[in-house]
């Protein structure tokens, strides 16, 4: 019997409250012809911050992914989750997801 899986890529990422995170990524695949783009954080009190995503070149199939230092310095330390989601037409699908931990540094 044959399985199918379709789960996020898993990609756990760790910032610095106060700076700036910016995540490049590259899918391969173009992304041209209606698709759009979110991203966020999941936050360990419950809420969701939005997170900026543009399409950097979305005919090779990459985006760019904005953790401002206006984000990350209102975000309490501590261990969150985030994820990048693409939508084209009624289909969506979590690309990216994982584990989001920011720190403070002295």
């Amino acid at each position: 019997m044959a399985d199918l899986d379709q789960i996020p890529g898993e990609l756990n990422l760790k910032a610095t409250q106060g700076d700036d995170l910016i995540l490049v990524t590259d899918f391969n695949i173009g992304l041209t012809g209606g698709y759009s783009f979110t991203s966020a954080i999941e936050v360990n009190d419950g809420t969701t911050v939005s997170i900026a995503v543009s399409g950097t070149f979305l005919v090779s199939g990459v985006l760019t992914a904005y953790f401002t230092d206006t984000i990350l310095s209102a975000l309490n330390v501590g261990d969150h989750k985030w994820y990048l989601m693409w939508v084209k037409g009624d289909v969506s699908r979590k690309v990216l997801a994982g584990e989001f931990k920011l720190i403070q540094f002295p």
